[in-house]
């Protein structure tokens, strides 16, 4: 009887071993690794502002932006008015880019000079001017940025006009140069994703 048992055992043990043979052979054959290659080209990104990547020649705004013969070249007075002109070139950027301009670090502003935008809205504090200079361009395009300023010969009405006269004229005395930094921000567009 023992042998028996163990000849049944042995037997049991044999067809264990072949059915996990078989199952290992029956496994190895239904995998498959396929391997391959990923390549995508990267978008480029250069924007520049009329025509620099990382700072701005000085902009007058006397030299560009009218012609008087009244007032000396390159000087303002009340009666003058012009416009800071920006190109933003994104042509050679593959990516939709979010821009916003600030005036900042403005020192001896006149204090009736204003700015307008898009719109007749005078500004004569650029804080609220600066929250609304920004906007999208689109891949390998330019987008043109025109910010007017408007010193007025007369400002205000009535009684107004000469109390603002003596504050042109007592500025002018007392300033000789009016500075201010202009920072353009470009940022990269978030993509807008369409579903595959």
């Amino acid at each position: 009887m023992k042998k028996r048992k163990k000849l049944i055992a042995n037997i049991l043990l044999l067809v264990v071993i072949f059915s996990i043979q078989i199952g290992i052979f029956v496994y190895g054959k239904y995998i498959a690794t396929i391997c391959g290659k990923g390549d995508i080209s990267i978008a480029r990104w250069n924007i520049t502002v009329n025509n620099e990547t990382e700072k701005l020649e000085s902009i007058s705004l006397g030299e560009k932006t009218y012609e008087n013969s009244s007032i000396s070249p390159q000087k303002l007075a009340p009666g003058t008015r012009g416009c800071i002109e920006l190109t933003l070139n994104a042509e050679e950027t593959d990516t939709a880019v979010d821009y916003e301009v600030n005036l900042i670090n403005l020192e001896n502003k006149p204090t009736n000079l204003y700015f307008t935008y898009k719109d007749d809205t005078k500004y004569y504090d650029v804080t609220e001017l600066n929250k609304i200079i920004k906007g999208r361009i689109d891949p390998n395009s330019i987008e043109y940025v025109q910010i007017y300023w408007i010193w007025p010969y007369t400002t205000g009405e009535g009684y107004e006009i000469e109390a603002n006269d003596q504050i042109d004229t007592s500025e002018s005395k007392a300033w000789r140069n009016f500075k201010f930094d202009v920072v353009v921000k470009g940022l990269q567009a978030e993509p807008e994703l369409v579903k595959i």
